[in-house]
C-alpha cells in the first residue's frame, strides 16, 4: 500500500485499475479467438489431397 494511504484510499485507485486491465484482457483474447476461428481447422488436409 501506497505510503500515507489509507486501505480504503489504496481500493479506490486499485478498482480502476484492475478493471481497465481485465477490460482489456477480454478485448484481446475475443479478438484473439476470432482469429483462431478463421483459421483452417485442418491445415494437413489440403496437402494430404495434393499427394493423391
Amino acid at each position: 500500500m501506497a505510503e500515507g494511504k489509507t486501505s480504503r484510499e489504496a481500493m479506490r485507485r486499485l478498482k480502476p485499475q484492475v478493471a481497465k486491465k481485465l477490460w482489456r484482457t477480454m478485448r484481446d483474447d475475443y479478438q484473439l479467438s476470432r482469429e483462431l476461428a478463421d483459421l483452417d481447422p485442418n491445415p494437413a488436409a489440403k496437402f494430404r489431397a495434393q499427394l493423391g
